[in-house]
Order: C-alpha cells, then sequence, then structure tokens
C-alpha cells in the first residue's frame, strides 16, 4: 500500500501542472494581455420634433403681422407727436398776436383820449408871462386834493410828478414807469387814465414811440376827492 500506482502519480502531476498554470494566469495575466480603454460616453443629442407645416406657417404669419403693428403703431406715435408740436405752436402764436393786438388797442385809446382832450379844451389865450412852475412836492399835494389815492396810484404819482414839475411834461414811456413802480403796464395805464380823469394830468400829442404825452392840467373849479376804480 506504500507503494503507487503510476496512474495515481500521473494524476497528481497533471493536477500540479495545472495549479501552475493558473497561478501564472493570476500573476502575469494583466501585463501579458492589457485590457482595451473603455471609450468615453458621448453626451446625447438634444431631441428635436418636427412641427407640422400648417402649425409652422401660421405661427410665421403671426410673427409677420405683430412686426407690422409695431411699425403702424410707432409711426401713429410719431405723427400723434408732430400734431401736438404744431399745435403747442400754433397757440404761442395765437397768445402772441393777442398780446400785440391787446397793446394796440391801448395805444388807439389813449391816442383817442388825448385827441378828445384836445377838442374839448377851451382855446388857449394870448401867450403871457409864465407863472414859475410847481415844485413836486406842491403837485402831489394839490393832486391828493383833487382824488384819493391807492397805493398803485400814489406809486405813478410820486414817479411822474418830479419830471412834470422841472420838465413841463411826461415823455417817460410806459414800460419805464412800470419798470420804476414795479408794477405792470397795463396797471400804470389804468393809474393814468384815474389820474387824467381827476383832472390831474392830460394827453398833448404823443411820443415818437406811440405813447401818449401828459402834462399837468390846471384847475379849473373847486377840489373834488373821488375814490380810484
Amino acid at each position: 500500500m506504500q507503494q503507487q500506482s503510476a496512474s495515481e502519480i500521473r494524476t497528481r502531476a497533471t493536477q500540479s501542472d495545472e495549479s501552475d498554470r493558473a497561478r501564472w494566469h493570476i500573476r502575469f495575466a494583466p501585463l501579458a494581455e492589457p485590457t482595451a480603454p473603455t471609450p468615453p460616453t458621448a453626451p446625447a443629442a438634444p431631441v428635436s420634433y418636427a412641427l407640422p407645416e400648417q402649425v409652422a406657417d401660421a405661427i410665421v404669419r403671426l410673427e409677420e403681422r405683430n412686426t407690422r403693428l409695431d411699425e403702424e403703431f410707432a409711426a401713429v406715435q410719431r405723427e400723434s407727436l408732430a400734431l401736438r408740436r404744431e399745435s403747442l405752436s400754433t397757440q404761442r402764436e395765437a397768445l402772441a398776436a393777442h398780446q400785440a393786438t391787446a397793446r394796440a388797442m391801448e395805444r388807439i385809446a389813449d391816442r383817442l383820449d388825448g385827441l378828445l382832450t384836445d377838442r374839448s379844451a377851451p382855446a388857449a389865450p394870448a401867450p403871457t408871462a409864465q407863472p414859475p412852475r410847481p415844485t413836486a412836492e406842491a403837485v402831489l399835494a394839490d393832486w391828493k386834493t383833487r382824488m384819493s389815492v391807492t397805493e398803485d396810484v400814489w406809486a405813478v404819482a410820486v414817479t411822474i410828478a418830479p419830471a412834470l414839475a422841472e420838465e413841463g411834461e411826461l415823455l417817460q414811456p410806459l414800460g419805464t414807469i412800470a419798470a420804476r413802480t414795479g408794477l405792470s403796464v397795463r396797471r400804470v395805464n389804468e393809474c393814468l387814465r384815474f389820474m387824467r380823469k381827476h383832472a390831474c394830468i392830460e394827453a398833448r400829442g404823443g411820443a415818437p414811440d406811440g405813447s401818449p404825452v401828459y402834462v399837468l392840467r390846471a384847475r379849473t373849479g373847486p377840489p373834488q376827492r373821488s375814490a380810484p376804480s
């Protein structure tokens, strides 16, 4: 029994060879047979959908219609802006014309008042020796006895009294009197009319610029005070 048969010896030798080949394959197979690299994964391609031809045509027509509407709206906006500018320019021209007409009417009224005063005035007497001219204070004192003055009328009176006392006439334009008193030209003209109405001054001709020339008016009767309008 201690002796082994030849078949058993061959079987063991075969098993030993197979075991050696297995161990060699485990140790050296990765070096002898390299594995191929794994290719990178490609990104997924976007998914596209095909629209029906009728739907695509409808979308195109809708976009074209929206574009035309935007262009038409912009054109209407431009026309509206141009009309507004034209209307504003017309209103400014009308206002300027109205102001010019008002100033012309005031000058005509002043000239008519002067003409009526000249016609109603009695014939001038023969020239005689001129009495000494009154002072500005005397003129203002005399005016106070003829009328009851407001602040505006008194401001105009104080402004024109020195010129009337020294030169015998008032040649200052209405705009100059307005600038010195701080009143409007219209208000200055109203104050002068009030003073002319109460025989403080009278119109005597006109200046080259169309403004009336005023002179002192002599008293013809007892003083009568009246309140300004």
